[in-house]
């Protein structure tokens, strides 16, 4: 009985080491060479002539398959399963809490700019008083009317920096709207900064931006809010907690 059950345990093994071999397209493509050969091979002894000529270059043909397919495998390896692997960026020192983007140049009349950066002031105050979040970048918060912008290559330079001097990302987006605060919120997360955006339908997002707040939950929040009173809501209910899990430790 000891040696049906070692047999029985020797032929498990043995056929989960077989299944473990031919998990790859060219483990499979060996096992199957590798039978066929067993089989040409026991056809040898009990041919003759021109029919064991055959069988023979056979035999090496099917060699050669494994060689040359071994030989691609190396040269071409399967692709892993793709997976977000962002790099990790330089380390630099805060100097900001938070960084605040919203739209300012997208806008067609100077009333809807003064409304967002209205909505704007009054979530940094919030983030000041019910986050603890001091130090906030805005670009817009001595800019008032669209009149103001600065040349568009500076305001790039200085906000990519402030970007990166930054230790969290928020974004403000009350519509569809083309707008630089989407390049920005692309380059938070390039960045790993941990980024809450505040919009009034998730919808309105790009498909990568929406699809963040889920496959990098960890990193990206998004809150649906429809105006300044639900943000200001959001914010004083929940203060950190309004953030990624990241911030908050949830």
């Amino acid at each position: 009985m000891a040696d049906k059950n070692a047999s029985q345990e020797k032929s498990k093994t043995g056929k989960a080491t077989i299944i473990e071999a031919v998990r790859t397209p060219l483990g499979l493509c060996a096992l199957i060479v590798l039978v066929i050969e067993g089989i040409l091979g026991v056809l040898s002894t009990r041919l003759s002539g021109w029919d064991l000529t055959i069988l023979l270059v056979g035999m090496i043909a099917g060699l050669l398959v494994i060689v040359f397919a071994a030989a691609y495998a190396i040269r071409h390896p399967a692709d892993s399963p793709r997976q977000l692997d962002l790099p990790e960026p330089e380390p630099v020192s805060c100097k900001y809490d938070v960084f605040l983007s919203a739209p300012m140049a997208g806008f067609s009349t100077d009333e809807e700019y003064k409304d967002v950066r209205k909505d704007a002031l009054e979530v940094i105050e919030n983030l000041r008083t019910a986050c603890g979040l001091k130090d906030v970048f805005y670009a817009a918060q001595h800019i008032k009317t669209k009149a103001d912008f600065d040349a568009a290559d500076v305001s790039v330079v200085d906000d990519l920096n402030a970007l990166r001097e930054s230790k969290y990302f928020v974004m403000i987006y009350p519509s569809r709207i083309v707008s630089s605060c989407l390049f920005e919120a692309g380059c938070a997360v390039a960045l790993k900064k941990p980024s809450l955006y505040f919009v009034r339908d998730r919808k309105h997002l790009p498909f990568l931006l929406r699809q963040a707040g889920e496959a990098l939950s960890s990193l990206v929040k998004i809150r649906e809010a429809s105006d300044i009173g639900e943000m200001t809501k959001l914010i004083c209910k929940n203060k950190l907690k309004v953030f990624p899990s990241e911030i908050s430790g949830d």
